[in-house]
């Protein structure tokens, strides 16, 4: 019987370099400790059923092309922000069956990778998001927009979802041909979740702890475009959006 393969993706996104290096090895040695090891095989895998791939900005004197200090890490991509671009970039390399991602920037515990592994190996589950204790993880500044925009989709198809921008997610890389994926960048999960539910594909959420944030990174432009981009998606009017009645009880998805 064909044993499934795992690709896993990471963002070690930073305008240093060598904070880009200090990320990936990090995730890297987390990889090869021996509990970690021990983990994987617990849930029928070994690390020859894994490939590691990190996409970075990594700047060299052009200010272009990739940053190749990795010492024997696999690393692809483009220097570019875009996660999606990424993804699509390495398409033809991703020939696993489960593709697992999470931001490397550190916030996000690395254990996030067994769990979301765990469930995508049942049957019944093809897609996982992780969900944020609280609102830790969330800048104080911008997390009613997070809430107005998984509102939006829970509006649309008529589920309630406690989070889907964790930055932390995966699924079975054969429902790829089923949701169409559109985004460029960090429109990513909210691409995969509208993509899933028009689809009726319910995501399954793990629960995370990651540290809280005080500030963000995301400029006021960066919200609009995602805004804009949700709304573009989900085909509605952008110029009069309409609260509709949801139920927070049925069509929930299992976390």
């Amino acid at each position: 019987m064909h044993k499934p393969k795992i690709f896993f993706l990471s963002t070690v996104f930073s305008n240093d370099c060598e904070l880009e290096i200090k990320r990936s090895e990090n995730l890297k040695n987390w990889f090869k400790r021996n509990e970690t090891k021990d983990e994987i095989e617990k849930l029928g895998f070994s690390m020859n059923d894994l490939e590691l791939c990190f996409l970075c900005r990594g700047y060299d004197n052009q200010q272009e092309g990739i940053h190749r200090r990795y010492y024997g890490v696999v690393t692809k991509g483009r220097a570019i922000r875009d996660k999606i671009e990424g993804i699509k970039n390495e398409e033809k390399s991703i020939y696993g069956n489960y593709l697992i991602f999470f931001d490397g920037d550190g916030q996000i515990p690395f254990e996030s990778f067994l769990d979301i592994l765990k469930q995508l190996s049942k049957k019944e589950i093809n897609v996982v998001f992780a969900c944020r204790r609280g609102n830790y993880g969330i800048s104080n500044e911008w997390v009613n927009i997070q809430k107005f925009e998984l509102f939006l989709l829970s509006s649309k198809y008529g589920v309630y979802l406690p989070d889907g921008q964790c930055g932390c997610w995966g699924f079975k890389t054969d429902i790829l041909s089923r949701i169409p994926l559109i985004a460029k960048g960090f429109e990513i999960e909210l691409d995969i979740l509208s993509a899933c539910l028009k689809n009726r594909i319910l995501p399954t959420y793990i629960k995370t702890t990651i540290g809280n944030s005080e500030e963000s990174t995301f400029e006021p432009i960066d919200h609009l475009i995602k805004l804009d981009f949700l709304i573009q998606k989900l085909e509605w009017n952008k110029e009069f959006v309409y609260p509709l009645k949801i139920s927070q009880t049925s069509n929930t998805p299992h976390i």
